[in-house]
């Protein structure tokens, strides 16, 4: 029997295939494992951080009704919840106390008068005015009646003459005669005296010229008119502050906080009432930091509401109308509204979106926003418009 040689070699063993698979697990599974939890540790951080969708709030018109001045307010005739128009009167203030009225009228009669004794000489220069023009017409009136006299002293002088022939022809009476002769010097007299008193007055009036030029009274230019015209119509607006101040309601809306009272003291634009408008114009947001999409004015946005009652969300397309040029620290009043997680410091950029039609949404209301890529807006619609085919 052949013994075998030692030089044959015997077959090789198979390595079983658990093998291959236990040092695959342990040499190169953790690093496969690693690298997937990384990747999706990168894919989950990235839709974390920068979320498609954020929140923001509809806008809440709120004016405050407020005194213009100190006063007491007298009446108040809302109460909170209470349905207002525009233009209604909601309250009265006295802004001025009826115990001082007397004093500051007093106070201004008096300021009246001094003003009158203060214009006294100007009025004295008006006065002489008057007089240099009175002066002025009883002047031409004497120098009218001194012509008259004149051309009666001529005519006296040639019928003297006349009858001083006739007398000494015996054709006229010694009655005649002197009457002729007594009519001349009597005009003569006439004459020399208006001459003089003509005279006496052109010399008054040469020094009495300045007084042409001064003011009229009544006129344009008078300063007492102007000055006591000045002083009532302070007296007018004073007189207009004894009135109660009516204060009207600015918009529609209802009340919803009554600040004070009737019968307390108020100060100038302290809030006595504050009206809510029942409808809201805009929809306000601050869009996180660092989002994906950058806004602009005219871009869709996706509204969604919260769920009510009904579990429903209703959904809607909207448009950017405005966009902030800064970003800014969000308040923690704001952050609830911005879908913004609270961090040491949180900033965002405000926009302002139109309110949809179709949603019935009230003023304080928090709402899903998203904005939306042009392609995303055409799917939206060609969904939109299946559903109503459908």
């Amino acid at each position: 029997m052949n013994s075998p040689r030692s030089t044959d070699l015997l077959p090789p063993i198979p390595t079983p295939r658990g093998h291959y698979w236990q040092l695959f697990r342990q040499t190169l599974m953790p690093s496969v494992v690693l690298l997937v939890v990384a990747i999706t540790s990168m894919i989950v951080w990235r839709h974390v951080t920068q979320p498609a969708s954020f929140t923001g709030e509809v806008e809440t018109i709120q004016t405050v009704v407020s005194s213009p001045d100190n006063g007491l307010l007298t009446n108040l005739w809302v109460t909170t919840l209470q349905e207002v128009k525009a233009g209604d009167l909601v309250g009265e203030v006295m802004t001025t106390d009826p115990r001082t009225a007397n004093t500051r009228l007093q106070v201004m009669r008096s300021r009246m008068n001094l003003i009158e004794l203060e214009m006294n000489p100007i009025l004295d220069r008006q006065r002489g005015a008057l007089e240099y023009e009175r002066l002025s017409v009883a002047c031409a009136q004497i120098r009218v009646e001194l012509a008259i006299a004149r051309v009666n002293q001529q005519r006296a002088i040639n019928e003297l003459k006349r009858n001083e022939e006739l007398y000494k022809q015996k054709l006229l009476s010694e009655d005649l005669y002197d009457l002729s002769l007594k009519t001349k010097e009597s005009l003569d007299v006439q004459v020399v005296e208006k001459e003089k008193i003509v005279a006496s007055t052109e010399k008054m009036l040469e020094r009495l010229a300045y007084m042409s030029d001064s003011f009229v009274p009544g006129g344009e230019n008078d300063p007492l008119k102007q000055a006591l015209a000045l002083e009532e119509e302070k007296a007018k607006v004073f007189e207009q502050k004894l009135k109660p101040v009516q204060m009207l309601a600015p918009i529609d809306g209802t009340v919803t906080r009554v600040h004070r009272h009737a019968g307390e003291q108020i100060m100038a634009g302290e809030p006595l009432i504050t009206i809510t408008a029942p409808q809201a114009e805009r929809i306000v947001a601050y869009l996180p930091h660092g989002y994906r999409l950058t806004p602009k004015i005219g871009m869709k946005v996706e509204v969604r509401t919260r769920p009510s009652s009904s579990l429903v969300r209703q959904v809607s397309l909207a448009e950017i109308t405005g966009v902030g040029p800064h970003v800014q620290p969000v308040t923690n009043a704001s952050e609830a509204s911005s879908g913004m997680r609270p961090t040491s410091l949180v900033i965002g950029r405000p926009i302002s979106v139109s309110v949809p039609a179709g949603l019935k949404l009230l003023p304080g209301e928090p709402v899903d926003l998203a904005l939306l890529p042009e392609r995303e807006v055409s799917r939206e619609a060609g969904r939109r418009m299946t559903e109503e085919a459908k």
